[in-house]
């Protein structure tokens, strides 16, 4: 009785009154000791699902930090140094957390930073990300000019030789590059950790998570983080799809790791291989098809 009192208690409070309550010191239960978390990766590495967990109020809730928005913009992205010469080099703002940064890690360097911080980046096996692209950008990405370029070529193209396509765009794009960029960098770096896509999404993901927040002191208790991850499962974002069903035309298209098999001949496998190297192996993904 009591718990159903405060339910229609709660839902008689104004939505616009609980966001001021849940950004105010009052709502905060612990105040990381980060000035500034760094949520890096290249693209299709989950960073739109990892934004909305950060943007969670039960995240503000156990750190005292907030989301940095349009966190990308200007941050140098894959290119080089010497190529990129309007690299935004103001710091971000104290308490925040700058996600999604698509970026490199000679890019990630230049970024002034506090005295305390901390930084991850999203790894995931290439040729998920060939495969992600390519579905994403000719279905389900938001039209903007490269995008719309790349839908209307990938349209006129048969399947092997569009994922072919992606792959010399990501290239040049500076994926690939960026990629490897990361590898070994919390031994340069000990506020850095790498987390791999594959654990991030996987259905029993608690473990991972508490590590990731353990590193970026963020302080959720067990029970609150375990409800926290079930409300961002594939299925319940899907509305019931059970991960692994595929639907070419929305961005949770699929939600399984190693889905590069089902679409990587040999043609494929070799454009691959001449394109990227030893990168599969360097970052500790499997090499055969």
């Amino acid at each position: 009785m009591k718990t159903q009192l405060n339910s229609t208690l709660r839902q008689l409070i104004p939505t616009n009154v609980k966001d001021v309550v849940k950004q105010s010191r009052l709502w905060l239960r612990y105040k990381s000791s980060c000035s500034n978390v760094y949520h890096c990766c290249v693209h299709k590495t989950a960073s739109q699902w990892m934004q909305s967990l950060f943007f969670d109020s039960r995240v503000y809730r156990y750190s005292g930090l907030t989301v940095c928005p349009n966190g990308k913009v200007h941050r140098g992205g894959y290119e080089t140094r010497e190529a990129n010469n309007a690299i935004d080099s103001d710091p971000f703002p104290e308490k925040t957390i700058a996600g999604s940064l698509h970026i490199s890690f000679d890019n990630f360097l230049a970024i002034p930073k506090p005295k305390c911080y901390k930084a991850f980046f999203v790894m995931r096996d290439p040729r998920d990300i060939v495969v992600s692209y390519f579905f994403s950008a000719k279905y389900s990405h938001v039209l903007n000019l490269r995008i719309s370029k790349e839908r209307k070529i990938l349209n006129s193209l048969s399947q092997i030789d569009g994922i072919l396509y992606t792959i010399e765009s990501l290239n040049k794009f500076g994926l690939f590059t960026a990629l490897e960029s990361w590898i070994g960098t919390p031994t340069k770096d000990s506020n850095i950790k790498i987390f791999r896509f594959e654990d991030l999404t996987k259905p029993n993901n608690f473990a991972v998570f508490k590590q990731l927040f353990l590193h970026c002191d963020i302080v959720m208790p067990d029970k609150i983080l375990s409800q926290f991850l079930k409300d961002y499962t594939f299925q319940r974002l899907t509305k019931g799809r059970p991960l692994g069903d595929e639907d070419r035309r929305s961005h949770l298209r699929k939600g399984v790791p190693g889905d590069w098999h089902n679409y990587f001949n040999d043609k494929i496998d070799q454009e691959f291989k001449k394109v990227t190297g030893d990168l599969v192996s360097r970052l500790g993904y499997e090499k055969s098809i």
